[in-house]
């Protein structure tokens, strides 16, 4: 339970207005939801939504903890009440969803809930199918994303390995050995997901990728979303990368030449050639 003594600045407002300013993160439809179930009061009362407030007024915020949270793209899926979602295929391990024109796949640089990944969470999450304060490595993600105006499929997927890179980004490197071995027992042994047979790492030099971005959204930088960016995680991310494939195994493919992409066709027959040797029963050498 939380207090909050209600200002000068803030007396006057409806009881809901107010509430929905001082957290942020509540969805409107659990803040009527608690006003009526008296999980929020006023001066130690039950009080009606449209209650004005007077200076001195205390609120007492029967909710849970997380919905005090400061607004960032992580928690956002919090503030997604009833998730907006046009699911063309879901399996426990992807689920495809067809994104609208003007829908955004990420944040674009300012905090927003109506993305579709905070839909995607926010959907996995009321299924309890993901259990945030419980799985720290695990957070469903985007495979691919579409600009805002286009309209098209987007995979997210439940890859332990992808997943291992982003969540080893926000650790020191001194960790990431513990962190992968706990992650995986976790996912594969306790959880059950299927162990891939094979993994393949895509590098692309981040300089060449910054010029793609650029490129795709005609130089307004203001286009990108958070992670594309923010350098320092990109360049964290690669390190994370990197160092996931020196110890685990997994097989690197250069897609770069110098500060230009390779021919598609070149880097896909290098990747059909890995996964052919895999399917012929022959490890990666």
């Amino acid at each position: 339970m939380k207090e909050i003594t209600v200002k000068q600045n803030d007396a006057n407002q409806r009881l809901d207005r107010f509430v929905g300013k001082a957290v942020p993160l509540l969805p409107e439809s659990l803040l009527q939801k608690y006003i009526r179930l008296k999980r929020i009061k006023l001066n130690g009362k039950g009080a009606k939504r449209d209650t004005r407030l007077a200076v001195g007024d205390v609120l007492q915020l029967y909710i849970n903890d997380e919905f005090f949270e400061k607004p960032r793209e992580e928690n956002s899926y919090l503030k997604v009440g009833t998730p907006k979602l046009d699911i063309v295929y879901e399996d426990e391990n992807i689920l495809l969803a067809d994104k609208k024109p003007g829908v955004l796949c990420h944040s674009a640089g300012v905090w927003d809930y109506n993305t579709l990944i905070a839909n995607i969470q926010a959907y996995m999450a009321q299924k309890g199918e993901w259990k945030p304060r419980e799985e720290n490595s695990f957070a469903p993600a985007l495979c691919n994303r579409i600009d805002r105006n286009t309209g098209g499929i987007v995979i997210a997927d439940r890859y332990t390995t992808s997943n291992a890179v982003h969540q080893c980004s926000k650790l020191p490197p001194e960790q990431w050995d513990d962190f992968l071995r706990w992650a995986f027992d976790y996912e594969y042994r306790l959880l059950g997901l299927p162990a891939p047979d094979a993994v393949v790492y895509l590098q692309v030099d981040p300089a060449v990728s910054q010029k793609l971005m650029t490129g795709r959204y005609h130089g307004d930088e203001s286009k990108k979303d958070v992670h594309e960016k923010d350098l320092e995680y990109l360049a964290r991310s690669r390190k994370a990368a990197e160092f996931c494939a020196a110890h685990l195994g997994w097989k690197t493919v250069s897609c770069t030449e110098g500060d230009a992409m390779r021919p598609i066709e070149d880097i896909q027959a290098e990747v059909r050639g890995l996964a052919a040797e895999v399917l012929h029963g022959r490890a990666f050498v």
